[in-house]
């Protein structure tokens, strides 16, 4: 399983995406310009499960939402649950414009 967990995803067969999430050699393979899948199309949620199953650098995430996910870590509990509240007022605010 180890260096091919790629093969677990379930768009494996008619990818085409070059420096995949899934792939040990995340994020160091190079993007073709010609290349039309420049970027995994793979929700995060299975990406994230198929990469649990191994060592991967970045478990699965996208190097961005690995750093978000950094972040998002080492802030104080107060602070999450102030972000919390603040995107569930959001999302109130917005069904109101529905």
């Amino acid at each position: 399983m180890g260096d091919k967990i790629f093969e677990q995803c379930p768009r494996y067969l008619k990818c085409s995406v070059n420096n995949c999430p899934l792939s040990i050699d995340y994020p160091n393979l190079s993007v073709a310009p010609n290349d039309p899948e420049k970027k995994c199309g793979v929700a995060k949620t299975i990406r994230v499960r198929i990469g649990s199953q191994t060592t991967l650098k970045y478990g699965g995430l996208t190097r961005g939402e690995y750093n978000a996910k950094e972040r998002w870590d080492a802030l104080p509990e107060t602070e999450k649950e102030a972000m919390r509240q603040r995107m569930i007022k959001m999302r109130e605010k917005a069904q109101t414009f529905k």
